[in-house]
């Protein structure tokens, strides 16, 4: 079944090719909507707890296919999160992994500290990504072009 334009669009940053059994289930509109996390620029919540908020939802819910999670990651964001969400290049999120890392180095430069990171998941580990290094290719399958977060 192939998937609605405005779907492909929505997800165009992400690159599923990777990902067991791609497709895998996501649970509709209807389930997520009431549970998932969700994370603005306009609100005094951390991004960091945001994280860890979003992997215990997950976690309870029962959401184990990683192309699934990255698309609920993806709705979890709104307003200056999505905006800069729709800047990341076509196919350039091959993994749960790159995502955390990518939105990790935006919160980085543009929001409180984030202490929580290192200990949110085992998608994420702070000390692999190098100082001064936006996404090397030692860090995420698929590399950021940098300035994808001046915008």
């Amino acid at each position: 079944m192939a998937i609605p334009a405005f779907l492909a669009n929505q997800f165009s940053p992400l690159n599923f090719s990777s990902i067991a059994g791609y497709p895998n289930h996501v649970p509709s509109f209807h389930e997520w909507n009431t549970y998932l996390p969700r994370l603005s620029g306009n609100t005094d919540r951390r991004s960091d707890q945001h994280l860890k908020d979003f992997h215990e939802c997950i976690e309870q819910h029962g959401i184990i296919f990683e192309d699934a999670q990255m698309k609920l990651f993806m709705y979890s964001f709104e307003e200056d999160f999505r905006v800069w969400y729709k800047t990341i290049p076509r196919g350039n999120i091959s993994s749960l992994k790159c995502f955390h890392k990518a939105f990790y180095l935006y919160c980085k430069r543009s929001y409180p500290p984030n202490a929580l990171f290192e200990d949110c998941c085992t998608h994420f580990n702070v000390e692999n990504i190098p100082e001064g290094n936006d996404l090397a290719e030692d860090v995420c399958e698929t590399p950021f072009q940098e300035d994808i977060h001046s915008h």
